[in-house]
Order: structure tokens, then sequence, then C-alpha cells
């Protein structure tokens, strides 16, 4: 059983230029209003800590682990799922962050989160409102980093 919570919008911005925003972690505070602090590099394998607020979930600091990461393509951090049950059953949640080249100045950036097993669809589906309001508005902040307006869409 899986669940995914996705928000994804184009942006008049080639990833070349969209990329750097992702690649350093560290400063996702600075322009992301979801991130209140990240620490960490990425790199196979590599443990981030990341303190994130979500409208209506409120303030939690977790550890993912960088399970994938293609330069200017994707990122892809799994948060282990704490207890026996939860790894005996196989439960995972991936947040993840994609691009996609339309053309030299335009990308699609898809950022969600995908749930597998019946404990965590069930709470994907309680913070997918939630989530959806938080992943829109770093794709209006991240517009705004790159010097376009929060709305500007990839035309």
């Amino acid at each position: 059983m899986t669940f995914k919570v996705q928000v994804k919008a184009g942006v008049p911005a080639s990833v070349e230029a969209i990329w750097p925003f992702f690649e350093e972690i560290e400063r996702w505070p600075e322009w992301s209003p979801i991130y209140e602090q990240a620490q960490g590099k990425l790199g196979f394998g590599a443990v981030l800590t990341l303190t994130e607020r979500f409208e209506g979930l409120g303030a939690r600091t977790y550890t993912p682990r960088v399970g994938d990461w293609v330069p200017y393509s994707q990122i892809h951090l799994i948060e282990p799922q704490d207890g026996f049950l939860g790894r005996m059953l196989g439960e995972t949640v991936i947040r993840y962050i994609e691009l996609e080249a339309l053309g030299p100045q335009n990308s699609i950036v898809a950022i969600g989160e995908f749930y597998s097993g019946l404990r965590m669809v069930r709470r994907g589906r309680q913070r997918a409102p939630h989530l959806r309001k938080g992943f829109e508005a770093k794709l209006a902040a991240l517009r705004t980093a790159l010097g376009l307006p929060a709305d500007a869409d990839a035309g």
C-alpha cells in the first residue's frame, strides 16, 4: 500500500539555475519557509538533520538519509522508521525533489513525499493538506529566490 503527496510546477529558469538552491542543504532555511534548520551535505547515505515547520503540523526535527541524488535532477531523502514493527513491515517515507528541464530556460520542479506501508499511508493522508500548502510555499519562495515573481510559471 502506497500514497504520494506532490506539488509540481513549471519554473521559468534552467535546472542549472535552480539546482544550487537544493544542493546547498545548509542554506535551505535562508530561502525556504519550511526549514528552520538544515545541516548536512549531499552524498549517498549521508545523514541530514532537518528542522521543518508546516502550518497545522508544528515543528519537528528528524534525520533523513540521502537515499539517492543525481546532480541537476533529483534528491531523495529516506526517513528511517523507528521500532521493530516499522522495520519488519518495510514502512518507508521518502521526501523528494525532482527537476526536469523543459528547455534552456524552463523547468519542472516536483516536491513531494512517498509513503509505503499501512501505517505510513494513514500518516501521509493525514499530513497531505498541510504538506501541499508547505510545498507550494517552498516553490513560491524558490521563484522569489531566483528573482522571479512568486507565481511565475514556465510558459
